[in-house]
């Protein structure tokens, strides 16, 4: 997904840079210094949710554009909090693209019936003086 959007930016001549699993980790803080520039940096950040949803202060940008849903809600969590976060002085809009009759359709869903039980669930745990040795019922 993120190499068609890539060839269209090119087209339009929109100065971005990408974090993809390719990319050196040594070599993705330039990348994320360019986007995070006021003036002359980067206007768009191509970001795969495995390869950059952790780590990273992305605050140069304001609006997030989720491509590729995840099975696992904790990753676009991260993703999500890659431009909220201590720095950010805009509005932070989340924008999450689903298709009819795709598989993306069954992992929102799967995702919302989850959430439920993941929350009951991570409640008991932190009541668990030492999570390892707690036994369930």
């Amino acid at each position: 997904m993120l190499s068609i959007i890539e060839i269209h930016l090119k087209k339009r001549k929109v100065h971005f840079t990408s974090i993809t699993g390719a990319i050196q980790t040594k070599d993705r803080q330039e990348r994320v210094d360019s986007f995070n520039l006021k003036n002359g940096g980067a206007q768009v950040m191509l970001l795969s949710l495995t390869a950059g949803g952790v780590g990273l202060n992305l605050i140069g940008g304001n609006h997030l554009f989720i491509l590729d849903l995840h099975w696992n809600p904790a990753l676009e969590k991260q993703a999500c909090d890659r431009i909220y976060r201590m720095g950010q002085t805009k509005d932070v809009f989340i924008h999450k693209f689903l298709c009819k009759s795709t598989i993306e359709l069954g992992f929102s869903s799967c995702k919302k019936r989850r959430q439920p039980w993941l929350r009951a669930f991570l409640k008991e745990l932190l009541k668990c003086p030492n999570p390892t040795y707690c036994e369930r019922t």
